[in-house]
């Protein structure tokens, strides 16, 4: 029985790898050729750690930040993207959290435009343009609160919106 090596380098990588590639086809049962678009950006825990502003950090601040201008171009304040950030890594880690954030990805949660003094919608996605968004991968991100640690993580416009555990079939003796 050959030995396949460690989780990192049999499971992590080649999902690493795979992910940033430029686009991937497949061949569907029906005999129908889907193209995929990938393209996502690795991120080194270092980075990301810095990136968040610590453990306790879910978000991308810096990113995120831009992110939601380049998104939503009426909202110049920098304040309003700091605002949606508390907001956000505030929300409960239970369904209600889930449904929370979900809202957000949406874009049914508002925010108050002082210039307008009224609330709008904000735009967390680009659905209709996909390049307009940012896509990352990270490996072994802990946060410092009741959530337990990822194998490795999804996230766009720097907001984690999937935690996955990549696990070997079989232990290797």
């Amino acid at each position: 029985m050959s030995k396949l090596g460690s989780e990192k380098y049999s499971v992590q990588k080649p999902i690493i790898d795979y992910v940033q590639e430029p686009s991937a086809e497949y061949t569907a049962q029906n005999g129908a050729r889907v193209f995929l678009k990938l393209g996502w950006e690795y991120i080194s825990p270092d980075e990301a750690l810095r990136l968040r502003g610590g453990e306790t950090g879910m978000v991308f601040k810096e990113v995120f930040s831009d992110q939601l201008q380049k998104l939503n171009p009426d909202f110049k304040d920098s304040s309003m993207a700091e605002e949606i950030v508390k907001k956000i890594e505030s929300v409960p880690s239970n369904i209600e959290g889930n449904f929370i954030v979900w809202e957000y990805l949406k874009g049914l949660k508002t925010v108050f435009v002082p210039g307008e003094k009224r609330e709008r919608n904000i735009k967390l996605l680009d659905t209709e343009n996909l390049d307009n968004n940012v896509f990352t991968l990270l490996m072994r991100l802990s946060l410092r609160t009741e959530a337990k640690p990822s194998g490795w993580t999804l996230s766009f416009s720097s907001m984690v919106f999937l935690f996955c555990s990549s696990k070997q079939n079989h232990p290797i003796k």
